[in-house]
């Protein structure tokens, strides 16, 4: 009786940091998608209004004034590293950071061109990761 509800307790308490765990590697990977969404979206429309100013409209006030933060976030989970991440979510992560700190030099176009680029390799890399990390795969 003692032996098997100690195996209960231990069991339940194995299931709980496993539970917990995953709720935290879930909640990683919804931020990091969000932030790289805000990113991707006034990257996008800041390239669309780059390429037809007479007609199409910038990102909107509240995105823009959300991208600072945005890239500071993804920036933090990156830092953390392959920590709640998979590898491959973490390189493509790390290379996202890479790419955003860095001024070519090119006009804004094609700055913006790559950033896209760049945004939506890493969110179509992350968003597999975390469908199998989160055993949401079909």
């Amino acid at each position: 009786m003692f032996i098997a509800s100690k195996l209960a307790i231990w069991s339940s308490a194995k299931q709980f940091r496993s539970q917990k765990w995953w709720e935290r590697q879930g909640d990683v990977y919804n931020r990091l998608l969000e932030n790289l969404a805000i990113i991707k979206h006034c990257v996008a429309a800041k390239l669309a209004y780059e390429r037809r100013p007479d007609y199409m409209l910038g990102p909107s006030k509240l995105l823009v004034e959300q991208l600072a933060g945005a890239g500071a976030e993804v920036e933090k989970i990156a830092a953390m590293g392959p920590y709640y991440l998979s590898d491959a979510a973490s390189k493509a992560v790390d290379k996202f950071v890479a790419g955003w700190g860095i001024d070519t030099g090119c006009g804004p176009e094609d700055e913006y061109e790559r950033h896209l680029k760049t945004v939506c390799e890493s969110m179509m890399i992350i968003r597999e990761e975390a469908n199998k990390a989160l055993g949401l795969s079909a």
